[in-house]
């Protein structure tokens, strides 16, 4: 289905290119734009297109039907080692109808009828994609099969693929918007490692292919042609890109971003009850463990342990167990606070004030009202500043549940903000603990929150980032 392409450019276009796209300074958070939105600077046009690779409404626009007589697809002009690619694409129609989708397995394998023939749906279809490091035959796919773009069609099905590495590029969820509506990558290449994200949800958490070239250019690929009827043959690539960025890693920064060994993460709950999606937010962790507050710091956790999640209500502990969550912080141990675990050791000051910096009053403190909780709110939010846990997060909208009149530290750092009246303006926001990476996220109460690509990210990158996995 993919055929591998390789693509030589003149060094004087290359030097050129470079030197044009050098004023790029990188953005607040690392990214250099690969496209300005004006034109196709800084992309190779294929020989004799004659205008099918353009630029429409700010966005690079392709109708499948370049008539260049040979790689048809839109390369850049710059080569990438290892690096993090942002981009929002869409499929504008999907006319062919593709009567060979497979239905595939999440081992990657395609699923048999009681005869021992494969299974094939007969739906509407599109097909594009990203080429990486100068090679097609490493795609990340747009198309819309069941099992959702961000597979990595050739290396699934190559029959030289080990097992292992055919379920590590088949998704783990299907994340893909409707035709029609724009969707959001952000692809991460670190070494021989491929990291996959669309629309907030991880669907390759981390495959290893071996044979994945060190360094290459990026392409979006074209697909499809038309018979002398002038009807589709195979699914085209009616596709438009926009947004698309790159922040490319030093050696430093690839090595935080795939530090040894997974995230030793503890997720602590009870006390309040809750929708079971909300473990959908941890479906790139490879393990993770589920307690109590009353089971969990009954022992020393120092060590043990990149970073607790808090999603419980636990009005208070007695010292021993105070203790250890003492002890454990002192130690560096990350902690990622959620919602209403907020309301958390309400008598307890080093936690509220010298930890978490936040936290919902039951009751009435001094001049202060007890906190209020509306549920079924709409709220924009605004990031507030740059910072690795709002790493591919711009203004977005949630309904979740919002809290006001919380106590706040006056020493935490905000990371999100709203105006909405039934809500504290600070929405998110760093500790003010001097010994451990603290996060403290005020969203999240129920399935439509948890849905959320925006803040499927934020908990994401946040729990990364107190657990030192990300600087």
């Amino acid at each position: 289905m993919i055929s591998k392409r390789f693509v030589a450019i003149p060094a004087a276009v290359i030097l050129l290119a470079s030197m044009a796209w050098a004023s790029d300074s990188p953005d607040s958070q690392g990214f250099v734009r690969l496209f300005n939105g004006k034109d196709l600077a800084g992309w190779k046009v294929p020989d004799g297109d004659n205008g099918h690779w353009k630029v429409v409404d700010g966005a690079i626009d392709y109708d499948a039907s370049s008539e260049a007589k040979g790689d048809r697809n839109l390369w850049s002009e710059r080569e990438y080692g290892d690096f993090v690619l942002q981009l929002d694409w869409r499929l504008k129609e999907a006319p062919f109808v593709n009567r060979n989708v497979p239905y595939i397995l999440p081992d990657g394998t395609h699923a048999k009828d009681i005869h021992g023939k494969a299974v094939k749906l007969a739906l509407p279809d599109a097909d594009s994609g990203v080429f990486l490091r100068g090679n097609g035959d490493y795609q990340v796919n747009i198309w819309c099969w069941p099992i959702g773009s961000g597979e990595m069609y050739t290396v699934r099905t190559s029959r030289s693929t080990p097992p292992d590495v055919r379920a590590a590029v088949t998704p783990r969820h299907q994340a893909d918007r409707p035709v029609g509506e724009w969707n959001h990558f952000e692809i991460t290449v670190v070494g021989k490692t491929v990291k996959v994200v669309l629309n907030g949800i991880t669907v390759i958490p981390g495959a290893t292919i071996p044979d994945l070239p060190d360094r290459g250019r990026l392409a979006l690929q074209h697909h499809g042609s038309k018979n002398a009827n002038g009807e589709w043959t195979g699914p085209p690539s009616l596709v438009q890109f926009r947004n698309i960025r790159i922040k490319e890693l030093s050696s430093k920064a690839a090595a935080s971003r795939s530090a040894p060994g997974p995230i030793r993460a503890l997720l602590i709950t009870g006390g309040h009850d809750h929708d079971a999606a909300f473990y959908s937010l941890f479906d790139d962790l490879d393990r993770l463990p589920v307690d109590t507050a009353a089971n969990a710091f009954k022992k020393d956790l120092r060590g043990n342990h990149d970073v607790i999640i808090m999603y419980d209500f636990t009005r208070d502990m007695d010292e021993a167990h105070r203790g250890n969550l003492r002890d454990y912080v002192g130690a560096g141990g990350g902690v990622v606070v959620l919602h209403h675990a907020l309301l958390d050791h309400q008598t307890w000051p080093w936690w509220s004030e010298q930890v978490v910096g936040g936290r919902y009053r039951l009751q009435r403190e001094g001049g202060h009202p007890s906190s209020s909780v509306k549920n079924d709110q709409i709220l924009s939010v605004t990031p507030a500043e740059a910072h690795p846990v709002l790493d591919g997060i711009a203004p977005f909208q949630i309904q979740d549940e919002t809290y006001k009149n919380l106590y706040h530290s006056p020493s935490i750092r905000p990371l999100l903000t709203t105006d909405h009246p039934t809500s504290d303006a600070i929405l998110a926001w760093v500790g003010p603990c001097t010994t451990a990476r603290v996060v403290a996220i005020q969203l999240g109460h129920g399935r439509t929150a948890f849905r959320n690509p925006s803040y499927r990210t934020l908990v994401h990158n946040a729990v990364r980032w107190a657990a030192a996995k990300a600087h």
